[in-house]
């Protein structure tokens, strides 16, 4: 079998900040959590930096390993999860284990040192925190979120179960398999924790009911649903719907769906939202819901218009469309973050087929793009070469790390610099299973999984200060999307911006 190898990314950013300057130093450490050749065993690869510089990263293990001094609870040869703390200087701090068919989906500190950890499970988990009792995650739940101390201990936690709908399996055209409510990304404001998530079932725990699919009055099946909930962070209590989107109707014969969802909260306390979708599907909050229609072909091509659309959950009625072009290829769109600082709304993606922020440009594979959008709605973007996947990311104000097979670009303003490659086998396929970026008060946290050069799984946690500003050379496209070199004449598009070369 071919020796598989993925070398950590090496990092450089265009920023004007030192090496010396940074909070804390440089630092690699390394974890070989898993016993297999498959990749995919490597997965819910998580980090999170809390305001001392503590560093959290989460993976699935399935052998015995030592951490911190202390031997982690057997996983009996399942696939279950891991988060373990390092000290802003890399030293080990502790580890906490979910032992049963688990993974971590989501995580996120706050300004008061705690850490909270979402995972998906398919049966019973049983949470081993540092320190103090285990506790047991009910295993007719589907999904859980858990509140670590910065010393390791369990204060609170809470699950989510997915639910058949009654109606539908009374009618026995209804057999549902795989439900599933997972929990996407987590944020902190104050002393909210809000999350997105990811459903096709009911959901008792926040009222949500899911939309479905009638198949030629034969079956029925489900639609795919997208939410944001609000709960206490300090106990995780008192869950409240703040977003749905889902299809508009709850049994249609049309499969519309949202393709992704994400958010950020302002310094003001507004939920502002990012969602692509196709065909029509509603916005809803407890107070008000806004319904969209975007292009459907009704030949025989399938073509869609995917649209992007914003807003916020204080005013639907003046959310921002963005339009694109109907298409019948199909590919994964993703809206990896969001983060909404200085009055701009950033974003870091996937897209294929039309560009919403510049629709002279088409892309026939998946692409990433960054794009930074003003408070008149305009949009500053840039538009990534094309990729096969795009697997982290990570935003900080108004900057944006993108990471896919073909690099790692940060969009600073108008700039794009390429700051992490990775390197891929002599077949071109990506070999990690998943990264993590997060920008750091000046510096770049990873969490990489990898296969070296003796086919062990290895996850690597890595801290490197941002490199000093380095000549940035314009990139330029012309209309076609094609770079174009500085002697080129004519319309081009530099920097997200069109402009006329002489």
């Amino acid at each position: 079998m071919k020796k598989l190898l993925l070398s950590l990314a090496t990092f450089a950013a265009a920023v004007s900040l030192s090496a010396q300057d940074a909070p804390f130093g440089a630092w690699t450490k390394s974890i070989e959590p898993v016993l297999s050749e498959q990749a995919t065993d490597l997965q819910g690869l998580h980090t999170a930096v809390s305001a001392d510089g503590s560093v959290y990263a989460s993976m699935t293990y399935n052998k015995t390993l030592t951490f911190a001094g202390k031997n982690l609870p057997d996983t009996d040869g399942m696939l279950s999860s891991l988060v373990v703390k390092y000290a802003a200087d890399g030293t080990e701090q502790w580890a906490a284990s979910f032992v049963g068919a688990a993974v971590v989906t989501a995580m996120t500190t706050d300004t008061e040192g705690n850490l909270y950890v979402a995972g998906a499970h398919t049966d019973a988990v049983t949470l081993q925190p540092a320190t103090g009792d285990a506790a047991t995650i009910d295993g007719d739940a589907v999904s859980f979120i858990a509140k670590f101390t910065a010393d390791g201990k369990v204060a609170a936690l809470k699950t989510l179960h997915a639910e058949a709908d009654a109606e539908l399996l009374e009618s026995g055209m209804y057999f549902p398999e795989n439900l599933y409510v997972t929990v996407n990304s987590l944020k902190c404001h104050g002393n909210t924790l809000f999350a997105s998530v990811s459903f096709n079932a009911n959901v008792p725990e926040l009222g949500w009911q899911a939309s479905y699919l009638n198949v030629f009055d034969f079956m029925y099946m489900e639609n795919r649903s997208k939410g944001i909930f609000a709960t206490d962070c300090a106990t995780l209590a008192n869950t409240q719907s703040v977003l749905t989107v889902q299809n508009t109707d709850h049994i249609s014969y049309d499969q519309f769906y949202p393709e992704a969802l994400a958010f950020d909260i302002d310094a003001n306390g507004l939920l502002h939202y990012a969602f692509i979708g196709f065909g029509n599907l509603t916005a809803a909050t407890p107070a008000a819901q806004k319904a969209f229609s975007f292009a459907i072909t009704t030949d025989d091509s399938g073509n869609k218009e995917y649209a992007l659309v914003t807003g916020t959950v204080a005013n639907l009625e003046q959310s921002k469309v963005y339009e694109a072009d109907m298409h019948s290829a199909y590919a994964q769109y993703d809206i990896a973050d969001m983060a909404v600082a200085d009055g701009k709304i950033c974003l870091g993606g996937t897209f294929y087929g039309n560009f919403w922020f510049d629709r002279t440009i088409t892309k026939e594979f998946s692409t990433t793009f960054s794009a930074e959008i003003l408070g008149d709605g305009s949009a500053q973007a840039f538009c990534g070469d094309e990729a096969d996947d795009c697997t982290a990311y990570g935003l900080e104000g108004s900057d944006i790390i993108l990471s896919s097979t073909k690099g790692t670009n940060r969009l600073n303003g108008n700039k794009k610099e390429q700051i992490s490659t990775l390197s891929l086998d002599g077949l071109g396929r990506h070999l990690t299973a998943a990264n993590s970026y997060i920008l750091h008060d000046g510096s770049i946290v990873q969490i990489c999984g990898r296969y070296n050069a003796d086919e062990v799984a290895q996850i690597a946690t890595c801290i490197k200060p941002l490199a000093p500003a380095a000549a940035q050379k314009t990139v330029r496209y012309n209309l076609a999307g094609e770079q174009v070199g500085e002697g080129y004449k004519g319309i081009v598009i530099e920097g997200g911006v069109k402009k006329l070369a002489k």
